[in-house]
């Protein structure tokens, strides 16, 4: 196989040190003098095999999918329920609207006055829960609706380079087309790096064993 020297793997690494050290453990085991395989950045060219920056790749895009999957999911959960809790807090704001109607059409009395007063009061605390369940009090491009379309394109993304990828993985060369591999590589580096950040701002954490020899 065509070396693909320039193709930068270390943010694979550092995705794979964080979230999957055990996949990393085994490649560093089959290359235990290979410095690629050290999370941090290295200095100087490292000529490492394509053959190797390929298997890191297609094994790095496996833990980025399988854990951005999974957050997806979660956040999903979270705002299904947030939905629900929205549609109970509206429906109680209505509930609250027609007492208010019924005193300015003057068929309320204080009783009446009271609960309008409480149901409106609920649909609003209601209305700050929903907003806490979404993450959205700082704004809604932090909250976790926009946290989970991030995912759900990166994980989108990370499997179109997979696929692309396969054809490499199983001829076991790169097709006279050095130039496309290292770009895939690149992308799936690039891949992780995002889904790094995006794993971090949603508070997942990271695997706390030591994978460096």
């Amino acid at each position: 196989m065509s070396d693909a020297g320039a193709a930068d793997v270390h943010d694979l690494v550092g995705f794979m040190a964080a979230f999957d050290p055990q996949a990393l453990r085994q490649l560093q085991q089959g290359h235990p003098d290979e410095a690629l395989l050290r999370p941090g950045r290295t200095l100087g060219r490292l000529k490492a095999p394509a053959a190797l920056r390929l298997a890191l790749a297609g094994t790095g895009l496996q833990a980025l999918v399988r854990q951005g999957d999974a957050l997806a999911d979660r956040l999903a959960g979270r705002i299904r329920r947030s939905h629900r809790v929205e549609l109970a807090a509206q429906l109680v704001a209505v509930a609250g609207s027609g007492s208010l109607l019924a005193l300015l059409l003057g068929e309320g009395n204080a009783a009446l006055q009271l609960a309008g007063a409480l149901l409106t009061l609920f649909g609003s605390a209601t209305a700050l829960v929903v907003k806490f369940m979404r993450r959205d009090l700082a704004g809604a491009d932090n909250g976790i609706v926009a946290q989970h379309q991030a995912l759900v394109q990166l994980v989108a993304q990370a499997v179109q380079v997979a696929t692309q990828l396969r054809p490499f993985e199983h001829s076991r060369d790169d097709l006279e087309e050095p130039a496309a591999l290292r770009a895939l590589i690149d992308q799936a580096n690039t891949l992780a790096g995002r889904m790094y950040e995006q794993l971090k701002r949603a508070g997942v954490p990271v695997a706390l064993e030591k994978v460096t020899a």
